[in-house]
């Protein structure tokens, strides 16, 4: 019996995955989690031993995004994972609350499922953001946080991302997830040659 269409996506995305961590000399163990809260099961990859650290990737991104940096937080158990409807985590609808909610509910549901008390906390982009939120509303769960990059959310003297805006806006919300979102590999190869010039981002 042949293999449907999302089958064979998820066999090539884990193809892809195995080469970028062998590239990066990164081995990885990979798992499904399930969260209480949204109900949903999430893919966790992990990777070397000792306190643990979690990484959060952004928005169009998956866990696998970390793997350049992985070599180099060696005295860790490195934990990255894809956020509910990123990478090979359950499809999730973002509606029904805020980002915000979202980002406190999955975070959290997240160190439980793992038996995390208390763990320091790197995101880049949403990413960021969920860490930043996450602080916010439950300190004691978060020893620290780095965010790279600007976080997908509006701090004081900055202005936030229109899109993420207009996602948290009641009203706004509907009309913004209707929207397509441009293809992600053309964004970044124009955005990479706004910043490091064209030849550099070939």
């Amino acid at each position: 019996m042949p293999q449907r269409a999302s089958d064979h996506a998820t066999v090539a995305f884990e193809l892809a995955e195995r080469r970028l961590f062998g590239a990066c000399g990164v081995q990885v163990a990979s798992r499904r989690v399930r969260q209480a809260d949204p109900p949903v099961a999430v893919r966790v990859l992990e990777a070397g031993e000792g306190p643990p650290l979690v990484l959060v990737h952004g928005s169009g991104m998956s866990a696998s995004t970390w793997a350049p940096l992985m070599p180099y937080l060696g005295t860790r158990r490195v934990i990255a994972f894809d956020l509910p409807g990123f990478g090979l985590s359950d499809a999730f609808d973002y509606s029904g609350r805020s980002l915000r909610a979202h980002a406190v509910a999955q975070l959290t549901s997240l160190l439980d499922a793992l038996d995390l008390e208390r763990v320091p906390i790197v995101g880049t982009s949403l990413g960021g953001m969920w860490a930043l939120c996450l602080a916010v509303d439950a300190p004691d769960r978060v020893a620290a946080v780095a965010s790279l990059g600007v976080p997908a959310v509006a701090l004081p003297g900055m202005h936030g991302d229109p899109f993420f805006t207009a996602l948290s806006t009641p009203g706004l919300r509907q009309l913004a997830a209707r929207i397509r979102s441009p293809n992600v590999a053309t964004t970044r190869r124009s955005l990479a040659r706004g910043v490091i010039g064209p030849r550099a981002a070939e």
